[in-house]
């Protein structure tokens, strides 16, 4: 499983296996601790560099940058910036690229999925690209909670998988005033932020 939170619920020992063979045998915490930096190193290594990927390469993707709300690289964003990901990529042929998709998934501390990112649900599949070019993903008011985020990150060319990468990078995110009152509540509450009002009820519905 890579579901850490299930692991450590369900589980009191655990069995770590890389490359099909057993590396640790211990007690499910210890595991998911180890496993847990495996995802962290393998996710700093700089896309281009990758060997652990999968897809014809038809597109390449061979770096990753996040963009704060000016468009600055950034090493970190805040809860409830505006962010963009950027994603440089490169063609294995001189041809425009043809029907592309894009999707990043993003997971959280425990390796949970969190939420999905893709072209094709957004309706902006690309038609047609350069050969070598960015593909940018902006997410508008970032709803995380301050820690630190993987990603897996997915394409595909005229229906055929061109590139994919599990844990592909990492995005760190710091405590900002996304609710603007100065406040967050506790990270053990949820992940998620979400924009929310409250009135006594009488105000906005007619109660049937």
């Amino acid at each position: 499983s890579h579901n850490m939170a299930a692991v450590l619920n369900l589980c009191r020992r655990a069995i770590l296996l890389e490359s099909g063979q057993i590396t640790a045998d211990n007690s499910s915490d210890l595991c998911v601790d180890r496993y847990l930096r495996t995802v962290d190193d393998i996710s700093s290594v700089p896309l281009a560099l990758r060997t652990d990927r999968k897809g014809n390469q038809s597109l390449k993707f061979i770096n990753f940058q996040i963009a704060d709300q000016e468009g600055n690289p950034t090493k970190s964003v805040y809860s409830g910036q505006n962010m963009t990901l950027v994603f440089s990529y490169l063609g294995n042929s001189l041809d425009d690229l043809k029907n592309v998709h894009v999707s990043v998934g993003v997971y959280g501390k425990f390796d949970e999925h969190l939420f999905h990112l893709s072209t094709s649900v957004a309706g902006a599949d690309f038609e047609e690209l350069p050969r070598k070019g960015s593909i940018c993903c902006k997410i508008h008011c970032l709803p995380l909670q301050p820690g630190k985020y993987t990603f897996n990150l997915f394409s595909k060319v005229a229906e055929e998988i061109s590139d994919w990468i599990q844990n592909a990078g990492i995005i760190n995110v710091e405590a900002g005033d996304f609710f603007k009152s100065g406040k967050l509540p506790p990270y053990d509450q949820g992940p998620f932020l979400v924009h929310h009002n409250w009135s006594t009820g009488l105000e906005d519905f007619e109660l049937r």
